[in-house]
């Protein structure tokens, strides 16, 4: 299978998981949230804005959880009728698996050369040498550009750019125009998948 077929059959796969996590947190009384959900960004407004381009550091774990979030919320009105508070959502998926793999150590660094991913180093860096940190890249910043590109989050006043890592630059595409121009096709499915217009659940 392609890259874009894989990406969308995760989601998919992911939600009877969801289902079943909130259902046990609920019975346990855990949060089923990921960590530090609350602290990460709502919306675009609240990235920093730079030479008049929203940044978002998708290497440090909270920005990376904010631009889920930012998707959750933007999506929202297209999930009312499958549960309050938008536990109906299906990209629910993609946010809950990066917290479990920040809370499991799979976005710090493997090999332990830096601290980055570490309690006594930077706990919210996620390090480029984690497999599970690059393949959970493009699982956040596709589904993220394409919705920027398919208008989900209005007229937008500046451009998204993302902050390119330390090391590996090139492995990875950093604005839509960027990463249209490398994977062309999946950021087509994405912004399919959020025109407003033909918005469909499936």
């Amino acid at each position: 299978l392609g890259t874009r077929a894989l990406l969308l059959i995760a989601i998919v796969n992911l939600s009877p998981v969801i289902a079943a996590a909130w259902s046990e947190n609920d019975a346990t009384g855990e949060d089923v949230y990921p960590p530090l959900w609350d602290l990460a960004p709502e919306n675009l407004l609240d990235f920093q804005v730079k030479d008049n381009k929203t940044v978002i550091n998708a290497w440090n774990y909270r920005e990376r959880l904010g631009a889920y979030k930012s998707l959750l919320n933007a999506s929202a009105k297209y999930f009312t009728a499958f549960g309050s508070q938008n536990f109906g959502n299906i990209l629910w998926g993609l946010p809950l698996q990066h917290g479990w793999q920040f809370r499991t150590g799979r976005l710090a660094d493997p090999s332990s050369v830096t601290s980055c991913g570490y309690e006594d180093g930077d706990l919210l860096c996620i390090s480029v040498r984690s497999w599970w940190s690059c393949v959970n890249y493009y699982l956040a910043v596709i589904p993220f550009l394409g919705a920027v590109e398919a208008g989900l989050f209005g007229q937008l006043q500046y451009e998204i750019e993302l902050l390119p890592p330390e090391e590996r630059r090139d492995d990875f595409c950093y604005s839509v125009a960027d990463c249209r121009s490398r994977i062309p096709e999946l950021m087509d499915d994405w912004k399919a998948y959020f025109e407003v217009n033909n918005f469909t659940l499936f």
